[in-house]
């Protein structure tokens, strides 16, 4: 009896939006899509064929609630994994203030945190939640104030110190993603995380929708995608974790970058990259130039100041620097992701570090 194959998360991934299904249609050639995203599809296309198999369907489609099922599960399973320690498998309900870290009750009697300063995940989260109205709060200013002479006193100062005041309280405990990818502009040869914070290129077999090009923001050609913000001004960083990763290259691309008849890497792009064991950098004036004396990276830290012209690569704590390009960026451009590679590029999250 031929043994059952493991679920994987393609197995819940749209074709169209390389998304976890969201209330899956079945057509009847077989294959399942988002609701939403086939009726876009066809409505695009004026046409009601499947855009894997081209089989036309003449009714409209079923719910495929089983798959919905499945998918809902897989959502929920995976939620429960994150919220898991690795090393004890407890749920992690504690925040680490000092390291920043998620940490379970374990993890906080260890000799690493046992000095350090630990809150409740969700006080944090409600503090955040409020945060947002506790500002509005105190910046509202009355339409007219009545105030005596002795209430007269420094308001921008007085407001500015409770700001500040507020924002020290909780600035250490907020996480968040700098960069998050958009899927409408992901190569079919590319698989996206729900997140989506993560890309790895499919195996040949998990190729599944290679022919449907319609949408002009994707790389029809090359295995690459883009973060879903474009900058124009100002300075931005973020780290990719890439130290499995054997193909890859990361760093920006200008909005007008070429998206179709390249498989090679697009014109418009500035980036570092690895292939095999080579370390290169590459701009769109030059050809590839490579990198010698450094060891293989295993994050590489992004950081794009568009008020200095500078783009610079370096590891996770800046005390390596890789290359620095200098240019006038005139154009919005937006961060850039290559891979050629089965095991995943991943942007890492950040604690928020920014005065009010």
């Amino acid at each position: 009896m031929a043994s059952k194959r493991p679920f994987c998360d393609a197995d819940f991934l749209c074709a169209v939006c390389h998304d976890v299904f969201d209330r899956p249609v079945v057509l009847l050639c077989g294959h399942s899509f988002c609701k939403d995203c086939i009726e876009r599809y066809w409505s695009v296309n004026d046409s009601r064929q499947c855009p894997m198999c081209r089989q036309t369907s003449a009714n409209t489609p079923s719910l495929n609630l089983a798959l919905g099922n499945l998918c809902q599960a897989f959502l929920h399973h995976k939620r429960h994994l994150e919220e898991l320690c690795e090393v004890h498998q407890e749920k992690r309900t504690l925040v680490c203030c000092d390291d920043e870290q998620l940490l379970c009750e374990i993890c906080e009697q260890s000799e690493e945190h046992r000095n350090h300063t630990s809150r409740p995940v969700q006080e944090v989260v409600e503090e955040h939640k409020n945060f947002k109205d506790t500002l509005a709060r105190v910046q509202c200013k009355p339409e007219d104030p009545e105030m005596t002479p002795g209430d007269l006193i420094d308001i921008p100062k007085y407001v500015g110190n409770f700001n500040h005041k507020v924002w020290q309280k909780i600035r250490r405990s907020i996480i968040y993603t700098p960069v998050v990818l958009d899927p409408n502009t992901a190569n079919f040869h590319l698989t996206l995380s729900v997140d989506p914070t993560s890309v790895r290129n499919l195996n040949k077999s998990e190729v599944i929708n290679e022919q449907s090009n319609n949408n002009i923001e994707r790389f029809a050609d090359c295995p690459c995608v883009l973060g879903y913000v474009g900058y124009s001004t100002g300075k931005h960083t973020w780290d990719v974790d890439v130290e499995e990763n054997t193909s890859w290259m990361v760093g920006v691309a200008v909005e007008s970058v070429q998206r179709r008849g390249t498989s090679g890497l697009p014109s418009g792009v500035w980036c570092i990259g690895l292939d095999g064991e080579v370390l290169s950098v590459t701009d769109p004036l030059e050809s590839r130039v490579p990198l010698h004396g450094f060891v293989k990276p295993t994050v590489v830290r992004v950081n794009l100041d568009l008020s200095a012209g500078r783009l610079s690569f370096s590891d996770l704590l800046g005390q390596t620097v890789y290359h620095t390009f200098t240019h006038n960026f005139t154009e919005k451009v937006f961060p850039f992701f290559y891979t050629k590679c089965h095991f995943p590029l991943t942007i890492l999250p950040k604690s928020f570090n920014k005065e009010i």
